[in-house]
């Protein structure tokens, strides 16, 4: 129990920062402002709606988990995907706090 849980842990925090590091360097090099793939907003708005949809279908994939009865393995996924959910979160505070100043 204390391993998964510590495995949960760790995936949750590396997703978290490699999600976080992504939205940095994309500010970072400028490029978060630039036009998007999508062609209707930045960039950075593109990649968010990309990670959504991936949070989506984690957190789904996870409902799954939990109902076929794998309980250790729908916890891992869950905290790995809250996790990701808070860097989105925050980097639209960030966004947010920009707008407002």
């Amino acid at each position: 129990m204390a391993t998964m849980r510590a495995r949960a842990l760790t995936a949750g925090v590396v997703a978290l920062l490699v999600t976080g590091a992504v939205i940095w360097a994309l500010h970072a090099a400028g490029k978060a402002e630039v036009g998007g793939v999508l062609g209707v907003g930045p960039l950075i708005a593109d990649i968010n709606l990309a990670l959504e949809l991936l949070l989506v279908l984690g957190l789904t994939w996870g409902m799954f988990l939990a109902r076929s009865g794998n309980i250790e393995a729908h916890r891992v996924n869950q905290t790995v995907w809250v996790l990701v959910n808070g860097a989105l979160v925050l980097s639209e505070v960030g966004k947010l706090a920009t707008i407002a100043g």
